[in-house]
């Protein structure tokens, strides 16, 4: 096919790709310019500026982000903004369309303005050096009968869970960062809760039952979810007596627990599809299946089936070999259980500081309350609230004391004060002796000018760039127009509504009557049969009593 010579053969063939698939002229020369077409024309001076204003473009970027939903939902589109810009005095001399192309050319859409800023690589140093854990609804869940049922897909709705006010098969997920070892327990529950979460931590950080399940103790820092740390803030706690970090990733970054995301859902797609081909009855046979599970997964004995680690393709053993690399000096074993339940059940005592400033808590580990001096604690005083918590993994009876002071916590892990055998405080003076950020990329600058258009939120929005005053949107839109007439439609008419009184007979009448009076007056059932033919009007009452009343007065007088 020959190339089109003039201008003519060129409208001609654009005309021919219009008729043939419906397209507009600036569509097929688009379509022809991808296909690798070129006009052959001189390019423009001014080609890739435009007349629309830098700060413009930017503002209508801002205002389509300022939008965003936490689901990632655009509320405010691009038309919408423009047409605020417009009500709002500023020039935006392009289409929708051209505008939408300034903002795709200079990367301002909103599409890329909300992708996932780059991540940062993590790596723990040796095996227990930092767990992750997370907590999530399984699939499972048990009928009354205690049969073992499997949510279907038809069964699931985005917006209400087909377990909702039902007892749900939790599952609680643990990862060794090191090693990669998992740890899986069930717990049947409405929801999470700081026990559970505390029991399952105690499970995993004990010794197992089965020998090849060598994964244990405890770890340097637990990583969690912030919707997790806030739940069980007694088993963080609880944690402090056993001298366990704990920290939460930056909300809205779930990437940063990404081991224990992938665990998850290693269990569901190698543990949890097998229930459907031969199931468990109870809580307690699954969590039996699961630690076997668990145990051959972790030292790469699943029959037909590799489950060594590998990381950035690199192959680097089962997850047991790897865990196996801690030293003594690492590996600290869990106290004991009873010890550590009695913690969480009692959690941080509250103190007030004696005069001698000191503290009396009673600790597990020495079964007896000691005393602990609290002097050395900057801003302490007689009388000072503190908080105290055992700590249960050190050869010394310990206390971690906390302080709130001037807006600050302080911090001491403190010795029993010494005593002699006479009861005294070793050091006590002697009578007459003594007195004694990864670097931002282009796309977080950009996310940064566009917040700072917007303002930080202590006045009105987009005040920076408003004179302070923010935009005006719906206090602009006046529906007023001329040729709008109110239409006037035909009267109806109200049927009127009769109000009938109630008729009572003479007797009732006379009872009423007696109940105003304290007696009935001489005649007045012959009245009532005279005047009313034993139908008396109820609203008549009052007027008799009155009317007899005044008779009476009448009389006296």
């Amino acid at each position: 096919m020959r190339r089109a010579e003039s201008a003519k053969e060129r409208k001609a063939i654009i005309d021919e790709m219009c008729r043939i698939f419906a397209f507009s002229a600036a569509k097929a020369y688009k379509v022809l310019k991808e296909s690798g077409w070129e006009s052959g024309r001189k390019k423009r001076r001014d080609a890739g500026k435009s007349s629309v204003a830098e700060d413009t473009i930017k503002t209508v970027a801002a205002l389509t982000k300022h939008s965003l939903r936490k689901n990632g939902k655009q509320v405010m589109p691009v038309t919408v903004a423009r047409s605020v810009l417009l009500q709002n005095g500023w020039n935006v001399p392009v289409k929708n369309s051209r505008l939408r192309e300034l903002l795709r050319g200079q990367q301002l859409q909103t599409a890329e303005l909300k992708k996932a800023r780059p991540h940062q690589n993590l790596r723990s140093l040796y095996p227990n050096h930092v767990h992750m854990a997370d907590p999530s609804v399984s699939l499972l869940y048990y009928s009354p009968s205690g049969k073992q049922k499997i949510v279907r897909d038809d069964e699931e709705y985005k917006n209400k869970s087909f377990l909702e006010g039902k007892e749900k098969c939790l599952r609680y997920v643990l990862i060794d960062h090191y090693s990669a070892s998992i740890c899986v327990r069930y717990y049947a529950a409405h929801g999470e809760t700081a026990s559970n979460m505390y029991d399952f931590l105690l499970y995993a950080w004990g010794q197992k039952k089965l020998p090849t399940y060598t994964f244990h103790g405890l770890p340097e820092l637990l990583y969690w979810d912030k919707g997790s740390g806030n739940i069980n803030k007694a088993t963080s706690t609880a944690l402090e007596a056993l001298r366990v970090k704990t920290e939460t990733h930056e909300a809205g970054n779930p990437r940063s627990k990404g081991a224990v995301e992938i665990a998850n859902n290693i269990v569901e797609t190698h543990f949890e599809c097998l229930l459907k081909l031969e199931a468990v009855h109870s809580i307690d046979e699954l969590n039996e299946a699961v630690e076997r599970w668990c145990a051959a997964f972790n030292a790469n004995l699943i029959s037909g089936y590799d489950s060594r680690l590998t990381r950035y393709g690199k192959a680097i053993g089962s997850r047991h070999e790897l865990w196996e690399r801690i030293r003594t000096e690492q590996l600290r074993e869990l106290p004991d259980r009873d010890v550590c339940r009695l913690i969480f059940t009692n959690g941080i005592q509250s103190r007030t500081v004696g005069g001698n400033l000191t503290i009396s808590v009673y600790h597990p580990k020495a079964k007896e309350s000691l005393c602990y001096s609290v002097h050395t604690i900057p801003g302490i005083t007689s009388g000072s609230i503190v908080n105290a918590q055992p700590i249960l993994v050190d050869d010394e009876a310990l206390c971690l004391v906390l302080f709130d002071h001037n807006g600050s916590i302080e911090r001491a892990e403190l010795a029993p004060v010494a005593v002699d055998d006479a009861g005294f405080m070793a050091g006590a003076a002697v009578i007459g002796q003594e007195y004694k950020q990864k670097r931002n990329t282009d796309r977080e600058v950009k996310n940064k000018e566009l917040e700072a258009l917007a303002g930080d939120g202590k006045e009105a929005a987009f005040a920076p760039i408003t004179e302070g005053k923010g935009f005006k949107t719906h206090s602009l839109i006046k529906p007023e127009n001329p040729f709008i007439r109110q239409a006037t439609g035909t009267q109806i008419s109200v049927s009127t509504v009769e109000v009938h009184d109630i008729l009572i007979s003479g007797v009732e009448a006379a009872k009423r009557i007696k109940a105003r009076l304290g007696y009935v007056p001489d005649g007045f059932l012959t009245r009532m049969q005279a005047e009313f033919n034993n139908a008396v009007p109820s609203s008549l009452i009052d007027d008799l009593a009155a009317e007899y009343t005044e008779r009476a007065q009448e009389r006296i007088g």
